[in-house]
């Protein structure tokens, strides 16, 4: 039964618009960026999720594994970049709940501008823009030769933000409520609200399925519409053409 279990997993793994799969597409896609507008790859949003596990038995773990105030449970966390259409395109290594996502998203920078360059190809990454909410102050140096970064202001100790402040902090977070609604396709899956009682090893190749299979579902709205229109097209590389 094992045995079919991870051969399910492997096949799934191919088929599915999973964020390994459209970072691979996006990377032999890079030169015919160049020469087209990019449309909704123009904004991206970062964000982490935390996903409950089983509580470790080991008293450093229960430690390391221990989210803090914001979940007050064991978790792994996991950042991930979606597209303005709430499409996942990318998904960072999982790591133990009391990890910061800042500190998450130092370690994998690399692979995070090696997304975002591919995206931009050698368009001005001014054209570009990233939204993250304030648990990554800091962000804007690390990325400053590779896309313009937008996060809302932070309101002063003691103090009020301006209307005009208000304002801007509202259409930031109307862009960033995109992410949050690709996040709740995610976990509306049993294997996310339940508690996680594998390795985290095993957990990164789980969390990547369930990732493609909340990409087709968006996408498959778009594909019903088409299919209506006589244009359904032949597969999810299509959508990032």
């Amino acid at each position: 039964m094992c045995r079919y279990l991870q051969l399910t997993d492997k096949i799934l793994g191919q088929i599915l618009p999973t964020t390994q799969n459209i970072s691979k597409f996006i990377q032999s896609q890079k030169q015919q960026y160049n020469k087209k507008k990019m449309g909704p790859r123009h904004i991206l949003l970062l964000d982490g999720t935390h996903v409950p596990r089983q509580t470790p038995e080991d008293s450093q773990q229960r430690t390391e594994a221990y989210s803090g105030k914001k979940e007050k449970t064991h978790t792994h966390n996991t950042l991930s970049i979606a597209n303005k259409n709430g499409i996942i395109l990318h998904t960072t290594n999982s790591y133990m709940g009391s990890k910061h996502d800042f500190k998450i998203f130092q370690e994998e920078l690399p692979s995070i501008k090696k997304l975002i360059r591919a995206l931009s190809g050698t368009n001005n990454n001014n054209n570009m823009k990233l939204y993250a909410d304030l648990g990554f102050l800091g962000m804007r140096d690390k990325l400053a030769d590779t896309i313009q970064t937008i996060q809302a202001d932070k309101k002063p100790k003691g103090g009020t933000l301006t209307k005009k402040q208000q304002l801007q902090n509202a259409r930031i977070n109307k862009q960033r409520a995109v992410i949050e609604r690709a996040f709740a396709h995610l976990k509306n899956h049993d294997k996310i609200t339940d508690p996680y009682d594998d390795t985290i090893q095993k957990f990164r190749i789980e969390f990547g399925i369930i990732t493609g299979l909340a990409n087709l579902h968006i996408m498959w709205k778009d594909m019903k519409y088409r299919y209506r229109q006589g244009k359904l097209p032949p597969s999810w590389h299509e959508y990032f053409k």
